[in-house]
């Protein structure tokens, strides 16, 4: 669609709100209730259709190895999961927590889970045992499903071992395996392979099944402990339905392949739930980007005829530093390639555009957060995209950038980046804490309050500027200030601390620690900066690992106490300090 279309149908989507959702919402198959059952929307809908020999998953790795599974084959697999969980004891609103690696199997637990009403909680893979464990005992699960091991660039990643230190102690947990080595069982952990072969392949649906909550996020804030992002199956199932249909632009026949874990809400939305409710096929990876080559993706491209890619701004400047030659490869079949997880900057949109798209694929580049559960912002095709802007507001959704009061800033005026209606993707609670749920609708009043500077154009395109809080992005993947100090501070020697991210060339930013060493202590500066790193990778995992370590006397605070992080960020980068008049004595 051209700017006009797109104008006309935004605002038809606004100021009809429940009409334009009706139309989405007769796509879909509800409960008498008006409940859903996001599994049978998944499976049993598409099967209907004649879709039931289509791939739903075509899984792969970095050796080459691949494996599919059918819609009729996937509807049978989560049958007898949802039939396994339910004989472990798992009831509806019980929880369950993943910490799997990317195969079909964790996709199709993820499904058994909505199939019984539990809610699940996926776990990125790369996270430590205590943020695992921080995780699972928030949300009292008394089930944890994980795996021998993970493969990434040639190596067997170590789950088991992480995930039996994260339950040590705690008694009324089963640890399900998924035995890919012939590992070992330890007491109260059992085959999952085993459990599964052994269930029916015929699920009895529970007519009076309780839904209220789908799945459990855990997303990092300024405070120390994360925030429980929660979302109920009616909106979501509905919001992850119409933006992949119309973000990705398709026609229901597809190959589609998000590079994102399951563990983030990327992979939730558009690598299990979004393909599956339009009844295409999904490529799962398990490995890592650059291994055995840097060419595994684009070999992957071509040779799957992928319609539809998806990744990451950090896995793009990756390629981009890595100066492959990939004019001799035929993307002919990709329509739309697509960014997702921080802003996309003017370079890496150009290389991906003319390398991967051809110059001949849509580029939509899109914000969204694990609250939304879905877009926010994109570039449909048609509409003109523009380097650096993530795009216009998403049918449906009124963006806008904004003053502290609510008032609508200029084009080029920096601001803050709010949402005034509520779509139905939205998250519905913050686990236990409604408190800190409020806060997003308090902090600029009348707004849903994002946590992001943005500006927007002439035309309207919103660019995002990064955030306004104290969340650091590495990689796509936020991680709160807090949570790093808190890690670091563990360590002997060390009185305090403060963590800023500043710009890095690949992972978007990197984590530069400033430490306060007590008074009487004498360190070693190399010793101290590779402790305080080892304290951090095992409280919270190798994607929060320290970049820099900086020892200071004291650290930059206001009057109130509140350390300023930016006059620590400009000094680390030899910028001016800006304005110091509220700093402490």
């Amino acid at each position: 669609m051209d700017k006009t279309s797109y104008q006309k149908k935004h605002q038809f989507s606004l100021t009809n709100s429940e009409q334009y959702w009706q139309s989405w919402k007769e796509e879909l198959v509800w409960e008498p209730d008006s409940s859903i059952d996001i599994s049978y929307n998944c499976l049993e809908r598409n099967i209907e259709k004649g879709l039931g020999d289509r791939t739903a998953f075509l899984w792969l790795n970095e050796d080459g190895e691949e494996k599919r599974i059918s819609y009729q084959e996937l509807l049978e697999l989560v049958n007898k999961m949802a039939n396994m969980l339910t004989s472990l004891g798992v009831a509806p609103q019980d929880t369950v927590t993943l910490y799997m690696p990317a195969v079909i199997e964790a996709a199709a637990l993820i499904l058994a889970c909505a199939r019984i009403g539990a809610i699940h909680n996926v776990v990125y893979a790369g996270f430590s045992a205590d943020a695992l464990r921080d995780r699972f005992t928030d949300l009292e699960s008394k089930v944890i499903i994980t795996a021998d091991f993970t493969q990434r660039r040639g190596r067997k990643i170590d789950l088991l071992s992480t995930a039996r230190k994260a339950i040590e102690g705690i008694t009324d947990i089963k640890t399900l395996v998924l035995v890919r080595d012939n590992t070992g069982l330890k007491e109260n952990e059992y085959d999952l392979d085993k459990l599964v072969s052994e269930a029916s392949s015929t699920f009895t649906k529970d007519e009076n099944i309780n839904r209220e909550k789908l799945f459990v996020l855990y997303t990092s804030g300024t405070t120390g402990k994360p925030k429980g992002i929660t979302h109920a199956p009616e909106g979501y199932t509905l919001y992850a339905y119409a933006t992949t249909k119309t973000t990705f632009d398709l026609t229901g026949s597809e190959v589609f392949w998000c590079t994102a874990d399951m563990g983030w809400i990327t992979g939730h939305t558009y690598l299990v739930y979004g393909p599956l409710l339009c009844g295409i096929t999904s490529i799962i990876f398990e490995g890592a980007p650059d291994y055995p080559s840097t060419k595994v993706w684009w070999d992957i491209l071509e040779k799957y005829k992928v319609n539809i890619f998806y990744t990451s701004p950090t896995a793009i400047r990756m390629h981009i530093a890595a100066g492959d030659d990939l004019s001799n490869y035929n993307f002919s079949d990709l329509k739309i390639i697509g960014s997702v997880g921080e802003p996309l900057n003017e370079t890496a949109y150009e290389w991906y555009l003319e390398n991967i798209g051809k110059n001949r694929c849509h580029l939509v580049d899109t914000w969204w957060q694990t609250e939304t559960g879905g877009h926010m912002i994109t570039t449909y095709k048609g509409t003109p995209g523009k380097p650096g802007y993530a795009g216009f507001p998403c049918f449906g959704v009124d963006a806008r950038v904004v003053d502290k009061t609510g008032r609508e800033v200029g084009p080029g005026k920096k601001g803050y980046l709010v949402i005034k209606n509520s779509p139905p993707g939205m998250f519905v609670d913050c686990w236990k804490n409604t408190e800190r749920y409020r806060k997003y609708f308090d902090t600029v009043a009348g707004f849903y309050f994002s946590g992001d500077f943005a500006i927007h154009d002439a035309d309207g395109r919103i660019r995002i500027l990064g955030r306004a809080d104290d969340v650091i992005n590495v990689g796509g993947h936020n991680i709160g200030s807090a949570e790093v100090e808190n890690a670091i501070n563990t360590h002997s020697a060390i009185s305090e601390s403060a963590v800023v991210g500043v710009d890095d060339p690949i992972k978007g930013q990197k984590i530069v620690a400033f430490v306060v060493v007590k008074k009487g202590q004498e360190v070693n500066e190399e010793n101290l900066e590779s402790e305080a790193n080892d304290a951090v990778i095992e409280h919270l995992g190798k994607l929060a690992q320290l970049s820099d370590v900086v020892i200071v006397e004291k650290l930059p605070k206001t009057r109130s106490g509140k350390i300023m992080r930016r006059m620590l960020r400009a000094q680390y980068l030899g910028e001016d300090l800006g304005d110091t008049s509220t700093l402490e004595a």
